[in-house]
């Protein structure tokens, strides 16, 4: 044979030996998430935070949509493995739905926007389990976030004897995925410099047998499965958070993939809402947050206008309160000034009520910060 031709017999092993590898398989992956509009990043390295160093996860995919100039990231985390000698089994027990010691839907998200992040991390909106209770009635959502079986070990059996091999392998993909999450969200602040939100899922795809083994008041009961979620709490940077793996056979990838498409078509309707949701409730949320969220831009937007109007020749007033009364329905813009005496800032602010532009200006700057269209007046609420 010539140097660069090789034998029919040697391709075969060639090719024997690659697919061994399991490159093959994120190959598949990624030519059928692409079909599906996924966008792909293949063997991303992250940062070890427990040995400090590059580590590799095999795929990263995601889709994006656009809403009012905020980007809306899906991103799928991906594990790839394969085996041919050992199943992949998972014991599990029925779940304890009032345990309170298990966070049931944790979801994974990061935003630089003001808005999202607020609704995202403000217990109050209670955003998890509101998106568990709608998985409930969209089967496709369920199949991401619901849970009715609690894994509580796993390990891979040989499949011909059934011998216990070890648990690395199932283990590495868990903790792999759950480090490379880590490290994009931490790395998000420094990267991103749009206002974007993203979304993350765990995935870990096997190319091989998977069973279940089950414990239940009636013993213990396997079943061949191609699909379950484990979910367990995990320490990384030093934090300790719950995660969800959703572990998927090959084989059935391609059915499952409609699944993962609709996640992301839910996040381009359920996140964009909550914008319009923070808007809607601007002048309810307890201790006026909502209102003492984007004062800044408030201030930035309307302080020096108030200022030009009341004293062009210095800028006096430096601070801007607004305080909602639901009973009135009212609400009060008062100020902080400069060196100013409780009694100026009262006739000041009488002085501000009586100038209809400045009126005009500031139910403009309402409208536009906080899409406000209510009754407002420069005042001091009472105390009582």
């Amino acid at each position: 044979m010539t140097d660069n031709v090789f034998t029919n017999e040697e391709v075969e092993k060639l090719k024997e030996q690659i697919y061994k590898t399991g490159f093959v398989l994120e190959n598949k992956i990624c030519r059928l998430l692409e079909d599906n509009n996924w966008s792909i990043i293949n063997n991303r390295y992250y940062l070890d935070d427990l040995e400090g160093k590059d580590r590799e996860i095999d795929i990263i995919a995601y889709k994006v949509h656009i809403t009012e100039e905020v980007l809306y990231y899906t991103t799928l985390v991906i594990s790839c493995k394969k085996s041919e000698k050992n199943s992949w089994t998972f014991l599990t027990k029925d779940i304890n739905q009032n345990d309170p010691n298990i966070h049931f839907c944790p979801v994974n998200n990061w935003s630089n926007h003001k808005i999202l992040k607020f609704m995202l991390e403000d217990g109050d909106q209670n955003i998890e389990y509101r998106i568990l209770e709608l998985s409930k009635h969209a089967p496709p959502l369920d199949f991401i976030y619901g849970m009715d079986k609690q894994v509580f070990a796993f390990q891979q059996l040989n499949k011909t004897n059934f011998s216990p091999q070890n648990d690395r392998d199932i283990y590495n993909s868990i903790i792999t995925t759950i480090k490379a999450l880590e490290y994009e969200k931490n790395s998000l602040d420094k990267r991103i410099k749009h206002k974007a939100l993203y979304n993350f899922n765990l995935l870990s795809i096997f190319d091989g047998d998977m069973i279940q083994l089950h414990f239940d008041s009636e013993g213990e009961r396997p079943q061949k499965i191609d699909e379950i979620k484990y979910l367990n709490r995990h320490i990384v940077n030093k934090e300790e958070s719950f995660y969800r793996v959703h572990f998927m056979k090959y084989e059935k990838l391609n059915s499952y993939i409609e699944n993962l498409n609709e996640l992301h078509r839910f996040h381009t309707e359920f996140y964009p809402s909550l914008m319009e949701e923070f808007y809607s409730n601007v002048p309810y949320y307890s201790s006026n947050k909502g209102w003492k969220l984007l004062i800044d831009e408030f201030e930035e937007e309307i302080l020096w206008r108030l200022n030009y109007y009341y004293d062009p020749s210095e800028n006096l007033l430096d601070r801007l309160i607004l305080d909602y009364d639901e009973d009135e329905e009212l609400l009060y813009i008062d100020i902080e000034g400069k060196d100013m005496t409780y009694s100026e800032e009262i006739d000041a602010l009488s002085k501000l009520n009586d100038m209809s532009r400045v009126l005009e200006i500031t139910s403009s700057a309402l409208e536009e910060v906080y899409r406000y269209e209510g009754n407002f007046i420069f005042a001091r609420p009472s105390p009582f």
